[in-house]
């Protein structure tokens, strides 16, 4: 089974059946990793480092239906590879974060010890640790360095 985290406090668990698709979601991960961190450091993304992401999303496809009732229905449909349909929900994930949040929103966490990159959602929009845990480390971390000096 593998973990993603889509979105703060929203958690998907793939199962995975094979070796092959555990491969793709690890190779996935970093891909993304990797795309967000150039964002978390005002980096300019270049169309080589959305080429990956723009191929996995040429393999979904989307469906719309207006009802009687004057409402939208949208449904994306994966026609990749079977076996990698678990990708689905991490492509849109990407897909959403990528077009509607303020890029200068992506942050990465400030505890020297954590990975985390984050969309700060917080209303005065300055928030630094991706979780209280991590928050609460690295306070602890000052605390105790003040009071050995």
């Amino acid at each position: 089974m593998a973990f993603i985290q889509l979105e703060h406090h929203k958690e998907l668990y793939i199962f995975i059946h094979d070796h092959s698709t555990g491969a793709s979601l690890v190779a996935w991960r970093a891909t993304l990793r990797q795309l967000f961190t150039k964002l978390s450091q005002r980096q300019t993304l270049l169309p080589a480092d959305l080429a990956d992401v723009n191929a996995l999303l040429a393999q979904i496809a989307f469906q719309v239906q207006v009802s009687v009732a004057g409402t939208v229905k949208q449904e994306a449909i994966w026609h990749g590879a079977p076996a990698e349909a678990g990708l689905l929900p991490l492509a849109l994930s990407a897909l959403d974060l990528l077009t509607s949040a303020n890029p200068e929103r992506i942050r990465a966490c400030e505890n020297p010890h954590c990975l985390g990159i984050f969309l700060d959602i917080s209303k005065s929009g300055n928030r630094r640790w991706c979780c209280e845990a991590c928050m609460n480390r690295a306070r602890s971390s000052r605390r105790y360095a003040r009071a050995r000096h």
